[in-house]
Order: C-alpha cells, then structure tokens, then sequence
C-alpha cells in the first residue's frame, strides 16, 4: 500500500519541470537519432525551432511559425490553410512514437500539448523512487536469504520441486494466454476481416500483388556506342514495345532493355498493406506490372499497388464502368457525370514549397472465375499512399464503406470504387476528403475487350 509521501512522488512524476538547455537539447539529439521523424526535414527543424522556444521561454504564435519554419510569407493565412497545425499534430504522434519504443527508458519527456505550440518536459522516471525501490528489494531479498537458510533441509527438495512445477504449468498456460492475446491485439487481423478486405483474405486462393513499376526501354544513337533511356506511359510492357515497334515506321532503334524502376510510393504503401497480409497468413506472389500478361490473371485474386499510369492492361478493369475517365495526362481526372476535371498538382512547379492536392482510388471488383480484383492508386505518389493508410485502419474503412452494401452475398459481391481529394506537402501526404463513393457495375465489364486481355 503507497503511503501518502509516496503517492506524492508519483504524481510529481508526471508534473512539468524545467529542463537545462543542455538536457533539452541531447532529448532532441536522441529523438532525431532514433529516426522517428522519418525523412522530411521540416519535422527535425520544427523540433528544433520549438526547442529554442523553450530555452527562449516563449511560446511561437502558428503564423510565425509558419514564417520562420516553413519560410512562408507575412500574407499566409493560417486561418484557411492547416499546414502547420497538420505538421504539429504529426511531431505530437511521432514524439509518442518515440516515447512508446526507443525512448521508454529515458529519464525525462517532453511532449507538445494539444491546441498549443509548446514544449513541454516532465520526468518518466524518478531516479530517488528507483533507487529506494532498489534498496527495499535487496533488503527484502537479504532477509529472505537468511530465513531460508534456517529452514529444516529436508523440505529445500520439496520446495524446490514444486515451485519448479508451479512455473512450468504458469510458462504452458501463458504462453497459449499470449498467443490468444496477441490475436486480439494485432489490429491488422480485424482489419484483414473487413468486407472490403474479405474477398481477397478469407479464403485459401492465391494472391498475387502486382506493384505498378515504370518500363525503361532505349533508343540507339548513331553518334557513337549511346542509347538513350526512354519512358512512355503507352509503353509500359516488353509486349506494349513490340506492339508499338509492328505499328510504328522509324522504330527500329528502340530495345527492350529489360529494365524498369518504382516509384517510392510503392515502398511506404507496401508498409501498411504487407502487414495484413501477413496477419491473415495469405499465400501472396508479388509481381511487377510491366511483367503482367493475361494469363496471370486467371485463377488467383489481384492486388495493384502503384500509380494509374503504371497500370498497363489492368487500367481498364479500373476504369471500364469508373465514374471517372482519364484527361489530357495521367495527373487529370475528370467526373463523367459532371465533366469537372481534378488535376494533381504534386508534380507543379508553382506549387514547390506549398501545400497540394494529389488524388488516390481504391476499388474493388469480382472476377469472372469468383475471384477478387483490388486497386490502391492514384495520379501521384501522394495519392497512393494515402490510399494504402485507408485501408490499412479500421476507422477509416468503415468511413469509406459506410454509404455502401458491404454485405457481399455470393449473388451480389462487392464492387465498389472510391475517390479522394489528398492533402500533400513535402512529399508527404497528410489528410484526404472523399470525393466520391459507389458501386461498380462488374457486370458490364466482363465483356468484349475485357474478355481479349483474359486470353
């Protein structure tokens, strides 16, 4: 039982202290250190920014910060644009991030309070609370010592051997305890169970991923030994070269240089996806797009990873019966219906250094043999990433679906598709609106030239 002085050590654990400059400054160390803050700079020099506030003593208004972090101008109007709110709600989960693993062990805290732009420290452990607890332990453990050393020696063996059971049957039943526990804490199995994940996951088919990559292929210079490297989105396949090369006059110095790359929004997608894969224990084959015939998509489920111009033959399973339609480029999407044009201004010089919108999909649609094909795209990197996070949080698929019959009978199976309005900035994407959610009519895909690409 804690006697008062106790309790009163303990709650002045969690009360705020003031650090020296040098302590404050080697937490920031350590934080950057432990790679938490990920790859963008703005959050290390927004750490530091506040960390010379807190030696300073002064707390930032948000447009200052915005000035002098994020080299906006004096007109930026932080009543219409979030930017940095959105970057000091993410330091506040990366600093959480770094408390809840690297830094568990660490003597002081410090944290950024919500609705403020602040530092502020306390200590995680008592270094006097520590050493007492020490103490009163190694006096607990001497004193124990020396009343078994009184004790008859007849008894040590019968003892001994039944706290030896005692921990044996503790260690079998624990362990099963943590397997079962470990099943209910995992989220990315309940999110794997999600109707929209189900097609794909509940089953003992095949799943193949196929991850949007870029074909690369050469043109022969005559000027000497040079080629030069070649990359067009109506090429996106050794096939989709010799097709064009058979149509085409003036071609016979382009080659397959078997040769493509990925972009990177294909590796943090990969990050929030493989998980649930993994959970549900799916048999999975990842295969790049530019190596995708027809063939390979018969008899096993489909998940596409990557950008809508990297989809090569699948884009028109996407895109068939889509409410949406492709526009000039790959960065426009414009709604049928309406004939609004969403373009993606992730790539627009004019937008350097400021906030974008880039725009993801994700949809989901039967096959013709009962299995399931799911896309995760979008016009841009930022676009695609977002879409990866949507799926992989249970929160934000139930967002997603809640205008939808998810209900998914074998006479009525899900086909869906989504669209959103992503928030990027520095490469990284931030928050996304839903522009549009409905059903798709699979029905009127499979048929005609769908049915080419299958043979």
């Amino acid at each position: 039982m804690s006697t008062a002085s106790e309790q009163t050590a303990i709650d002045n654990e969690k009360a705020e202290i003031t650090l020296q400059p040098e302590q404050i400054q080697d937490i920031i160390d350590k934080i950057e250190l432990s790679g938490v803050l990920g790859r963008s700079k703005l959050y290390a020099n927004l750490l530091r920014y506040l960390c010379g506030t807190y030696i300073d003593g002064t707390v930032p208004k948000e447009i200052v910060i915005a000035i002098e972090v994020m080299g906006k101008n004096s007109d930026f109007d932080v009543k219409n644009d979030s930017l940095v709110r959105v970057y000091m709600h993410k330091l506040r989960q990366k600093l959480s991030e770094y408390y809840s693993h690297h830094g568990r062990d660490d003597l002081y805290q410090i944290s950024i309070p919500k609705g403020q732009y602040a530092l502020l420290a306390h200590a995680q452990h008592s270094p006097n609370a520590a050493t007492a607890e020490s103490h009163t332990e190694l006096h607990q453990l001497t004193n124990t010592a020396e009343a078994r050393s009184k004790q008859i020696p007849f008894f040590r063996l019968i003892v001994v051997i039944a706290i030896f059971s005692v921990l044996l049957a503790a260690n079998l039943f624990y362990s099963e305890l943590n397997t079962q526990e470990l099943d209910k804490v995992n989220p990315y199995i309940n999110v794997g169970q999600h109707p929209v994940w189900a097609p794909l996951l509940a089953d003992d088919e095949p799943l193949i991923v196929v991850i949007g990559d870029y074909f690369i292929f050469a043109e022969h210079v005559n000027e000497g030994d040079s080629n030069r490297f070649i990359r067009e989105h109506h090429i996106n396949s050794p096939a989709d070269l010799d097709r064009y090369k058979q149509s085409s006059e003036g071609t016979e110095d382009l080659h397959n240089l078997n040769m493509s790359y990925l972009p990177r929004a294909a590796a943090f997608a990969l990050k929030d996806i493989l998980p649930i894969l993994s959970a549900t224990g799916k048999n999975v084959t990842i295969r790049m797009s530019s190596d995708i015939k027809g063939s390979d998509l018969k008899s096993q489920h489909i998940l596409y990873i990557g950008s809508i111009s990297a989809m090569g033959e699948l884009r028109s399973f996407a895109f068939q019966e889509s409410d949406f339609t492709i526009g000039r480029s790959y960065d426009e999407l414009i709604h049928k219906a309406t004939g609004k044009v969403h373009t993606s201004g992730e790539l627009d010089p004019a937008n350097h250094g400021d906030s974008f919108y880039d725009f993801g999909m994700i949809s989901s649609l039967p096959m013709l043999d009962g299995h399931q094909m799911m896309f995760i795209s979008g016009t841009r990197d930022t676009g695609i990433m977002h879409m990866a996070h949507i799926l992989s949080d249970q929160q934000y698929l139930e967002t997603m679906t809640s205008s939808l019959d998810t209900s998914s009978q074998p006479e009525k199976p899900l086909s869906f598709e989504a669209f959103y309005r992503v928030i990027g900035y520095d490469g990284l994407n931030f928050d996304a609106e839903k522009i549009h959610v409905g059903p798709l009519d699979y029905k009127r895909i499979w048929g005609g030239e769908m049915m080419d690409v299958l043979q």
